[in-house]
């Protein structure tokens, strides 16, 4: 039963990996092409917020796309940006994070 278990939560994370190539490949396209479909974007911020908690990328592929965003709907994508501050234990690391993606301003 316990092989059972760890090989359930082997897949789940496979899963997850999965999800996470294919909407970073979404925010690539998202910026490369520069939509404005807010609820596209927002479906893919959603996606990357819920991957954040397991995934560094997807925090940096989320960011990324906040910065985006911004261009479109300053007002919303500093609200994603205060979820996203929500699934880290402290403001610190949550700032890092910021500081790391290339192009993103310290005062966001």
């Amino acid at each position: 039963m316990r092989k059972n278990l760890i090989e359930m939560f082997d897949d789940l994370v496979n899963t997850q990996q999965e999800l996470l190539n294919a909407t970073k490949a979404n925010v690539d396209a998202i910026i490369e092409s520069k939509m404005r479909n807010v609820y596209e974007i927002e479906k893919n911020l959603d996606t990357l917020l819920d991957l954040s908690k397991h995934f560094g990328e997807a925090v940096d592929t989320f960011i990324r796309l906040c910065d985006y965003y911004k261009t479109i709907d300053f007002e919303s994508a500093c609200d994603y940006l205060e979820y996203l501050k929500d699934c880290f234990e402290n403001e610190e690391e949550y700032y890092k994070h910021l500081k790391r993606v290339k192009g993103l301003k310290n005062e966001v």
